[in-house]
């Protein structure tokens, strides 16, 4: 069921046009991405749970990887065609799908027992006050799953931030980080880091900018990038070719935190 949020919303990036292509993105559906969220969290958190929040859902994918029988999962989003696309194509699954802001959730305090963000912080206009959201709506024993692609180690880091403000229009210029200045970044907030895991994920370049809604003289700049990077920076981004495919790697890295007692 899609529920609308009536509260105020200020212009920012949009993925509106992007709803009838985002599933076709590898990366959204991977399994094995899952299967290793689930296992960081654990089964039995997620089967404790009595109420679970994926935020930037998009499509919703994660929602739908953890519906229940029991419990009350909701997925949230700004986008409200993503929503429609989410709540339409998988309508069976037991998900309440609400249009908000993950900078200000119209949730009560302390009512989340595990709140998930993936791929969705970096794309928010004030970052620090969405994870000050999440944490105000955890329960005292909740947990929260941030999940986001984060940058190799300097000094690759700086050619890697070029690429992705470059393609992501409404990347965050600020949360460009490695995956220690997450962590960091996640702790300074408030919240304590329990445990971490990385996954490389191997990307075909060329989808991955056509379907960022990347085109033109710019999306031909950014597929430069990826071609006439030295041999230092392709070896740590792993920007090989395979069969006419300019392939590249980039880590997802996920993090499990609970509010600090």
């Amino acid at each position: 069921m899609f529920i609308h949020n009536n509260g105020e919303m200020e212009a920012e990036w949009s993925f509106d046009d992007r709803a009838d292509t985002y599933d076709m993105l590898t990366w959204v559906h991977d399994q094995s991405l899952l299967r290793t969220m689930v296992n960081l969290i654990s089964e039995g958190a997620l089967l404790r749970a009595r109420t679970i929040l994926d935020v930037a859902t998009g499509t919703g994918a994660v929602a739908r990887a953890l519906a229940r029988e029991k419990g009350h999962l909701i997925g949230l989003d700004l986008s409200r065609p993503m929503l429609e696309r989410a709540a339409h194509r998988h309508s069976l699954a037991k998900v309440w799908y609400l249009r908000a802001r993950g900078e200000v959730l119209p949730i009560k305090d302390g009512t989340i027992d595990i709140l998930i963000c993936r791929n969705g912080l970096h794309q928010m206009l004030e970052p620090g006050l969405a994870l000050r959201e999440f944490g105000r709506v955890l329960s005292p024993f909740g947990l929260i799953c941030v999940i986001e692609s984060v940058a190799p180690p300097d000094p690759v880091k700086s050619y890697w931030r070029k690429i992705i403000l470059l393609k992501d229009r409404g990347r965050h210029p600020d949360f460009t980080f490695t995956a220690r200045e997450l962590e960091a970044w996640i702790e300074e907030y408030g919240l304590d880091v329990l445990r971490v895991v990385s996954k490389d994920v191997l990307f075909d370049v060329d989808e991955w900018i056509t379907m960022g809604g990347v085109t033109g003289a710019r999306a031909e700049e950014v597929r430069q990038l990826f071609e006439r990077a030295d041999t230092g920076t392709k070896s740590e981004m792993g920007i090989t070719w395979n069969d006419g495919q300019l392939l590249a790697k980039k880590v997802s890295h996920m993090v499990l935190a609970r509010p600090r007692a």
